[in-house]
C-alpha cells in the first residue's frame, strides 16, 4: 500500500538537491520515488522485509537502500546530512506559495533573508525588486501569496486531513482499544479543507483511550484532557484534534451531531421540535410536556436518528442545508448521485513516456482491473519539457505501442493528450495531430500574469477548437499551495455549453478542481464533466473517490458524467 509519510521524505530529499545544486537527474530520481510510494498498491514495508523494493517502478538500487535504512532504523542518514546543509531559512520560504528552492535561496543568500515575517518586510520596502528575476510584481506576488499563505493555514487539505486521521485512527484501534472510531465534521463531510479534526469513538476503558490520544506521537501539546474528551495538538502544523468517547447506545447520534455541517443540524432540531423531540450527540429523545427531556426513542445507529424525524439516512457529504432534509424525506425519492461504481473509465493519465511512473501497458491493466472499459493516455505536449512534453515523433512511437499493448488487453486504450494551452489561446500540437487524437485535454499549466482577461480568453479559445474535448484542472489551482485563476467562469461555462465541450473534476487530492460549486453550476446549464484521475501511476486511479466526492457534493447525476457511459466515442466516430 501507499506510504504517504515515506513518499514526503524522498520529497523533501529532492527538494533539498535542488537547493544545493544536484544533477538534475539525481533529483528526477527521487521525485519518481516519491511518486511510486505515494501511489504502490504493494505493502512497502513487507516488501522492504523481503528485500524486493526494487520490482517497485523508480526505485533503483540507491533508491532501495535508502527505503529499507529508513525501516530500519526510522531516519535516512543522506537526508539529515542534506537538511544540515541546507539553511532553515531556505526551507521555511519555501512554505510561500509559488516561491521555490531557487528563489528561497537567493532571498537568503543576497539579502540575509531569515523568516517570512524578514520577506515581508523587504518586500514591503522594495528591497527585492533589485534581485536578479525579481521585480515590482515579484514583490506583489510574493505578498498575496503570504497572505494566503497565512489565511490556509487555518485550513488544511481534505488530503492531508485523511492521511492524518488514518495514522490516528489505526492508533486508537491498536492502542486506545477504541471499539468504534469514526472521522466527524467537515473531513466526513468531504469537505476540501478542514480546520480540525474530530472524532467519535466507543472504547471499553474511555479512561484509557483519552491517555492514548494525549500521549500519542505526532502530540505537541495537549489541550484539554477529561473523562470522556481530549483535544491536543499535533504535528508541526499544530493541527486540532478532538477525541470523543461516548457510550454505545450514542454513537450513531454522536455521528450525526458532529458530522454536521451547523446549518443541517439545525433544520434537524426545528424539525425535531416540530414533532415533539430534542435532538443532541446522545440521542433523539422525547420532550416533556414540562419541557424537560423524556424518554430516549433513537441514538445507537444514524439510521435510527433520521428515522426517528421522518427521514431516510442522508449521506454526509450532502449534509449542508442544500436542500437535502426536503430530498431525502420519507415520502420522496432521493436523486441518485453519481457513485464510483458508475464510472467506466478514466480519460487523464499519464505514463512513463511523459512524467508518470508506469508505463503503458502497466497503466491499462490497472485500469482494466478496477474494471474500466476504456483508457486515454494523455502524456504531456512539446511545451511541457519540465514534464517530459512529447516531440511528435514520440508521440507517434508511443502510438506505435499503444498499438501492441491495445492486442493484449481487453480495455479500449484511447490515444490521448495533455495538450498545453498557450499564452494566447493556442493549443501546444499543430492541428494535424490533434485530429489523429482519439481524446485531447487541453489545460492551462504555465500561468502568465494571472489577468482575468487573459485567463478567461486562453480558456474561452481551447473551448473553441473544434478537436478538444475537455479542459483539464480549469483552475489549475493546488489546495493549501497556489490559489485559483481569476477567471469569468460564465464566460467560459457559455462557451464549452456552446461548443459541446466537457469540462473535468480533477480528482488529484491536491487539486479537486473543477470545485463543487463550479460543478454544480456547470451542470444546471447541461455542460458535460468528466470525472478524472490525472493519474502519474496505477495507484493513483484510486484518487477518483476524491473527485467523485466532489461531484456528489455538487448533486451530479451519472448521466451529466460522460465517463459513466459504456463506451465514449472518438470525433471520428469509433466505439
Amino acid at each position: 500500500m501507499a506510504h504517504p509519510q515515506l513518499a514526503e521524505l524522498f520529497r523533501e530529499f529532492a527538494t533539498l538537491l535542488v537547493i544545493t545544486g544536484a544533477d538534475v537527474f539525481r533529483i528526477r530520481a527521487h521525485e519518481r520515488a516519491a511518486q511510486t510510494l505515494d501511489s504502490a498498491p504493494e505493502d512497502i514495508a513487507l516488501l522492504a522485509k523481503e528485500g524486493r523494493l526494487r520490482e517497485l517502478p523508480g526505485v533503483g538500487e540507491g533508491m532501495a537502500k535508502k527505503i529499507a535504512e529508513w525501516f530500519a532504523t526510522g531516519r535516512i542518514a543522506e537526508l539529515e546530512e542534506l537538511r544540515g546543509s541546507v539553511s532553515p531559512a531556505i526551507l521555511e520560504l519555501m512554505n510561500i506559495p509559488g516561491l521555490g528552492p531557487k528563489k528561497a535561496k537567493l532571498l537568503v543568500d543576497t539579502l540575509g533573508i531569515a523568516s517570512i515575517a524578514d520577506l515581508e518586510t523587504a518586500c514591503r520596502e522594495q528591497r527585492v525588486r533589485p534581485l536578479k528575476g525579481m521585480g515590482a510584481k515579484s514583490e506583489g506576488k510574493i505578498l498575496a501569496s503570504i497572505a494566503t499563505m497565512r489565511e490556509s493555514r487555518e485550513r488544511v487539505p481534505l488530503w492531508e486531513a485523511r492521511m492524518i486521521a488514518d495514522r490516528i485512527l489505526s492508533h486508537l484501534r491498536g492502542s486506545g482499544g477504541a471499539v468504534e472510531s469514526v472521522p466527524t465534521g467537515s473531513l466526513r463531510r468531504w469537505k476540501e479543507t478542514v480546520r480540525d479534526l474530530d472524532i467519535a469513538a466507543v472504547a471499553r476503558d474511555p479512561a484509557a483511550l483519552m491517555e492514548t490520544v494525549a500521549t500519542m506521537p505526532g502530540v505537541v501539546e495537549v489541550l484539554a484532557r477529561g473523562e470522556t474528551k481530549t483535544s491536543v495538538l499535533f504535528g508541526r502544523e499544530r493541527f486540532q484534534i478532538d477525541v470523543r468517547a461516548v457510550p454505545p447506545g450514542s454513537f450513531g447520534a454522536a455521528l450525526q451531531y458532529f458530522s454536521g455541517s451547523k446549518e443541517h443540524n439545525i433544520r434537524l432540531r426545528e424539525r425535531a421540535s416540530k414533532m415533539g423531540l430534542t435532538v443532541n450527540e446522545y440521542g433523539v429523545f422525547r420532550v416533556n410536556p414540562d419541557g424537560t427531556r423524556g424518554e430516549k426513542v433513537a441514538g445507537e445507529t444514524e439510521e435510527s436518528v433520521y428515522a426517528a424525524l421522518g427521514l431516510r439516512w442522508i449521506p454526509p457529504e450532502l449534509r449542508e442545508d442544500r436542500g437535502e432534509i426536503e430530498a431525502y424525506g420519507a415520502g420522496g425519492t432521493p436523486p441518485r448521485l453519481v457513485e464510483q461504481g458508475d464510472i467506466r473509465g478514466d480519460l487523464h493519465c499519464h505514463t512513463t513516456w511523459s512524467d508518470g511512473t508506469a508505463g503503458v501497458e502497466e497503466m491499462a491493466r490497472a485500469a482494466e482491473a478496477r474494471g474500466y472499459a476504456y483508457l486515454a493516455i494523455t502524456d504531456h505536449s512539446p511545451t511541457a519539457a519540465y514534464a517530459g512534453g512529447l516531440t511528435p515523433d514520440r508521440l507517434r512511437r508511443q502510438w506505435d505501442e499503444i498499438e501492441a499493448v491495445q492486442a493484449k488487453v481487453k480495455i479500449r486504450i484511447l490515444r490521448g493528450s495533455e495538450v498545453d494551452i498557450l499564452a494566447g489561446g493556442e493549443l501546444d500540437w499543430p492541428d494535424a495531430i490533434l485530429e489523429s487524437l482519439d481524446w485531447v485535454v487541453a489545460s492551462i499549466h504555465q500561468r502568465g500574469k494571472d489577468d482575468r482577461e487573459e485567463s478567461t480568453r486562453r480558456l474561452v479559445r481551447a473551448l473553441e477548437h473544434p478537436c478538444v474535448n475537455a479542459i483539464g484542472h480549469p483552475s489549475t489551482r493546488r489546495l493549501g499551495q497556489r490559489p485559483p485563476l481569476d477567471i469569468d467562469w460564465e464566460a467560459v461555462f457559455e462557451a464549452a455549453r456552446a461548443h459541446g465541450k466537457a469540462l473535468e473534476i480533477n480528482s488529484a487530492p491536491e487539486r479537486l478542481d473543477l470545485n463543487e460549486v463550479h460543478a454544480a453550476r456547470a451542470a444546471a446549464l447541461g455542460i458535460p464533466l468528466v470525472i478524472d484521475t490525472d493519474a502519474h501511476a496505477t495507484g493513483m486511479f484510486g484518487n477518483i473517490e476524491y473527485g467523485v466526492m466532489v461531484a456528489r457534493r455538487a448533486g451530479i447525476r451519472p448521466g451529466q458524467v460522460l465517463n459513466t457511459a459504456a463506451q465514449i466515442p472518438d470525433r471520428r466516430g469509433r466505439r
